[in-house]
């Protein structure tokens, strides 16, 4: 049983279609995802703090400060300093959070 024409051609375009969908899914998997991490280097400075970084936590329940610094090796790094820390409940905490950059979808 011999094949016509057509049915090379078909043949053929499932082949190259084959191809071209492992290579596009060999690609996507080979590239790096998006660092959704704003300034994690925390090399960037605004206003002397690590940019892009904001503390987190009720003031009534904890002090604390943020400021840009360089560790022991002269690397950038964000001290995050809490010189008070009353439990009261969930809000009570000392936090280092990031702002703007990524958005929560819905």
């Amino acid at each position: 049983m011999s094949m016509s024409t057509r049915q090379i051609f078909h043949t053929r375009c499932m082949f190259l279609a084959a191809i071209c969908w492992t290579i596009a899914v060999a690609s996507a998997a080979a590239a790096e995802p998006p660092n959704l991490v704003l300034n994690g280097g925390f090399s960037q400075v605004q206003d002397g703090n690590p940019a892009n970084c904001q503390t987190a936590g009720d003031a009534k329940d904890v002090t604390q400060t943020l400021s840009a610094a360089r560790d022991a090796d002269g690397r950038a790094v964000a001290k995050l300093a809490c010189t008070r820390f009353d439990y009261r409940g969930g809000a009570s905490h000392a936090m280092l959070a990031q702002v703007g950059g990524v958005r929560r979808s819905r």
